[in-house]
């Protein structure tokens, strides 16, 4: 019986251990803890004074932080006192706060006084309708002086000159995405696709029935907005280059296009409207926006929202998105 009993219970030197370890592996963050509350986590040593000569000791090597008066967890953010009538709701949010609200600084765009480069242009037309400047993606503007076309490096400040038409005058300038073709539509209601990098011209693609007073590219789809207030969409791959006219949904010269990234094309009119077309295809606007009392000549989509459009009217007219 006294051997089964024995047996049954635990050894003395390993129930001390159990009541006597300070050590915890189950604390969820060593952050917390400062260098002496660590002291408490190493197993087996630097236990808590047991005696007054233990205490003495403890205060003469550590200091006031004695191991008896420390916590192996310990607050970083203490609670304030609270006063006499004051919320509780007030101390609890001043105990979450991380310190004084501290200001962000504004970020703000420095616009400069004077330009960078100034560009004489003799022959510029004054003409509300006309889109005589793009700035391609890499760096080239393109500047439309009555019926000659000139290319501007930004980089290297160099000016060229890229085609003169024999009859007519140039309308409108547009850029493809890459930035190395150019279409250049004419008032005689020719389109025409010139290499920015080669300076030659690739195709000529003709169909309207008046000036060209908008373009717009998509892939390998060029579209076009003339007097006639028809959109031809031209899939430049193909030799029968005229894929699709948009007829009906404008009145008017058609002086404002534009793609967003998904495709989709909006319209500007001088009838005051703006059409908006799912894809390069499609026969009938899938909506059709009334609200601008004059011609829309600017149109373009947001570039990081791919919904929103920014549309703008002429004299008298209000912006619209």
């Amino acid at each position: 019986m006294m051997e089964g009993s024995a047996s049954g219970s635990l050894p003395l030197d390993m129930r001390s251990d159990m009541e006597v370890c300070m050590s915890d592996r189950l604390v969820p963050s060593r952050g917390t803890c400062g260098q002496v509350s660590q002291m408490k986590l190493d197993r087996d040593e630097n236990w808590a004074p047991r005696n007054e000569y233990h205490e003495v000791l403890s205060q003469n090597v550590l200091g006031k932080e004695s191991l008896a008066n420390v916590k192996v967890l310990s607050y970083k953010h203490k609670p304030q006192r609270q006063e006499v009538g004051q919320n509780d709701l007030r101390v609890l949010y001043s105990c979450n706060r991380d310190g004084s609200a501290k200001s962000r600084p504004k970020t703000e765009r420095v616009v400069p006084q004077s330009a960078l480069k100034v560009l004489d242009a003799p022959g510029l037309l004054d003409d509300f309708y006309s889109h005589p400047v793009d700035w391609s993606p890499r760096n080239v503007v393109a500047v439309a002086l009555s019926e000659t076309v000139f290319l501007f490096d930004a980089a290297s400040g160099k000016t060229e000159k890229l085609l003169t038409l024999s009859a007519g005058a140039v309308t409108t300038l547009r850029w493809t995405g890459e930035g190395i073709h150019l279409s250049v539509g004419t008032s005689l209601g020719e389109v025409q696709i010139w290499d920015g990098s080669e300076q030659r011209q690739v195709r000529s693609l003709r169909g309207h029935g008046g000036r060209v007073g908008s373009l717009a590219w998509h892939d390998h789809m060029l579209s076009s907005g003339a007097a006639d207030a028809e959109i031809h969409q031209h899939d430049v791959r193909a030799r029968d280059h005229l894929a699709a006219r948009l007829t009906g949904a404008h009145t008017d010269l058609v002086c404002g296009l534009d793609y967003s990234s998904d495709g989709v094309l909006a319209s500007g009119g001088n009838d005051n409207v703006v059409c908006i077309w799912q894809n390069a295809l499609q026969r009938e606007p899938q909506h059709t926006l009334t609200e601008h009392r004059a011609a829309v000549k600017a149109v373009r989509w947001c570039p990081w929202q791919r919904n929103v459009l920014a549309t703008g009217g002429g004299k008298g007219g209000r912006p619209g998105g």
